[in-house]
């Protein structure tokens, strides 16, 4: 029976691993995380061994699998909820990568019940996007495949049971309960999540200034609370430097704008800006934390860095060298570094938020195409839509649905 209760484990483990390649943008990782759990549970052979080899062997596949979360980079539009490059991935692979060592080991420390325990930490971390049936049928499979695990790895269990009446209605009662604590649980972690981020948000409010910065990835919804500050972020000398843009999103899923797919950076050699800015160029200062940004708007060249240097990613934006923080940049109009060409997938749009959205827009705008349409759907933002730091959401409509159709108030996070 234990090697059916191991692959009610792996199974139950390969559920979060599904899960995850949904919400990570990232099916391979997942598969092949998946795919090993698979394998450790089907190998004929256990390994023995010290207990100080066998958990050092863990801890360091434990660590491997933070690592291979945090050092990756966010596949552009493909990335989800729990995207590679944050800690809600490397809390899932963590989860898989040990419970895959834990299922080839002979009589593990805490038996199917801790590599399980595993398994709940990456659907936690999985919990952080919005309520959907994918997630609650995941966490129902994952708890039936567990119970069963549990059930069979007791070496103490009757061989045979015939239940009475009383017994098998106690039993069905329990299941049935299981399933909706299992589906009320799926659907409170993410409205948690979000109530946990505007306390903590408010609560750094209350203690110490604000900050501002900018982020590769930007999830809408309610952010009540936004931090306020009269602190000076840049200056500018000379000419006014027109829309200064320092991030460019590209896609939009699940109610997160998302960066273009990766693209190799151009380096750019500029004259080095040392004391006052040479010549007639105008400057632009940075004197807050812009993720490595100079903040420049269209048409305008850098012509000047204190590096002698800057790089330019596949939008236009002009960031600072690796492993340097952008301090001062000389501008000037001229041979500015142009965004690449429109591609298909600027025009992607989730089917579900089409299907919303369009009936919509056809009533705005008509048969109006190209900058007729623009100009109505800007005049239709001014007018009818507000401004506020204070909304807070209370839907489990996708974000862009919910500012559209309903709630028309919202910020720019």
């Amino acid at each position: 029976m234990k090697r059916a209760a191991d692959l009610c484990c792996a199974g139950a483990l390969c559920v979060a691993a599904a899960l995850f390649s949904e919400l990570s943008g990232r099916p391979a990782l997942a598969a092949g995380s998946g795919l090993a759990v698979l394998v450790a549970a089907l190998l004929p052979w256990r390994v023995r061994g010290p207990s100080a080899l066998r958990s050092g062997v863990g801890l360091a596949l434990g660590a491997a699998g933070v690592a291979v979360a945090l050092l990756g980079t966010p596949d552009g539009r493909a990335a989800g909820y729990v995207p590679v490059g944050g800690p809600l991935a490397a809390a899932v692979l963590m989860g898989l990568w040990v419970g895959a060592w834990r299922l080839l080991l002979h009589a593990p420390w805490g038996r199917h019940g801790a590599t399980l325990g595993l398994g709940v930490v990456a659907l936690m971390a999985l919990g952080a996007a919005p309520p959907w049936t994918g997630y609650s049928l995941g966490v129902l499979a994952f708890g039936l495949l567990g119970l069963a695990a549990m059930r069979l790895g007791d070496p103490d269990r009757p061989s045979r049971i015939v239940p009475d009446r009383r017994t098998l209605s106690v039993a069905v009662a329990l299941l049935v309960l299981s399933i909706g604590l299992a589906f009320g649980m799926s659907q409170a972690l993410y409205p948690l999540n979000r109530w946990a981020v505007d306390q903590m948000i408010s609560a750094w409010r209350d203690r110490t200034s604000a900050r501002t910065g900018f982020s590769e990835q930007l999830t809408l919804g309610s952010l009540n609370g936004m931090l306020n500050s009269d602190a000076v972020a840049l200056r500018v000398r000379g000419a006014p430097p027109g829309h200064l843009r320092a991030t460019v999103y590209q896609g939009y899923k699940g109610g997160r704008w998302l960066p273009p797919g990766p693209a190799p950076p151009k380096t750019l050699r500029v004259p080095t800006l040392v004391g006052a800015t040479a010549g007639s160029a105008d400057e632009l200062q940075v004197l807050v934390d812009t993720g490595g940004r100079y903040p420049l708007a269209l048409g305008l060249a850098p012509v000047g860095a204190p590096g002698g240097q800057v790089v330019l990613d596949s939008m236009g934006v002009v960031r600072a060298p690796l492993r340097e923080s952008p301090t001062r940049i000389a501008f000037a109009p001229g041979d500015a570094p142009a965004p690449r060409s429109p591609v298909l997938a600027d025009l992607q749009v989730p089917d579900d938020v089409r299907a919303a959205l369009a009936p919509e827009a056809r009533r705005w705008v008509g048969d109006r195409r190209g900058r007729a349409a623009l100009e109505i759907l800007a005049g239709r933002f001014q007018r009818d839509f507000s401004y506020s730091l204070e909304h807070r959401r209370r839907t489990r409509l996708d974000p862009a649905v919910d500012f559209v159709l309903h709630h028309r108030v919202g910020h720019c996070e």
